[in-house]
């Protein structure tokens, strides 16, 4: 995994991070203000603003924050990968075959071969032989 280095960070990218985790933190916070849940508004408005007022004034000093949230960001995707990419192999690829099997289906014809070759011969091209003197 790469991580960010502190001084390699440019400050608009620390803004960016910044105003946009605060944005939406006070977005949660103002749905939770609205669900009257108040301590938690309270947390997340705080922060949300805290980091808004850091972006905006002060880009320089979210550059930690902007780091440890893209090393957090590397780690939740590293996770979150494995995740996915294993929920559709199990849960769609794997059912699909199991009921093509099930259904007889087998789309490269890989049983009861009646030769020895995998060749499969064509009735007829849809090409004549000129067009494969120009292909671009």
């Amino acid at each position: 995994m790469r991580t960010a280095r502190t001084d390699r960070t440019d400050p608009r990218q620390a803004r960016k991070s910044a105003l946009s985790v605060g944005l939406v933190l006070l977005s949660l916070g103002a749905f939770s203000y609205w669900r009257h849940h108040l301590l938690r508004a309270e947390i997340l408005g705080s922060l949300g603003g805290f980091l808004l007022l850091l972006g905006l004034f002060a880009p320089r000093w979210a550059i930690p924050f902007h780091v440890a949230w893209m090393k957090f960001a590397a780690v939740l995707g590293y996770i979150n990968s494995r995740i996915i990419l294993s929920v559709m192999y199990y849960g769609v690829m794997t059912p699909i075959g199991v009921i093509m099997r099930l259904g007889g289906r087998d789309p490269l014809k890989r049983r009861h071969r009646a030769s020895d070759s995998c060749w499969i011969p064509r009735a007829k091209t849809r090409q004549d032989r000129d067009q494969f003197e120009r292909l671009f």
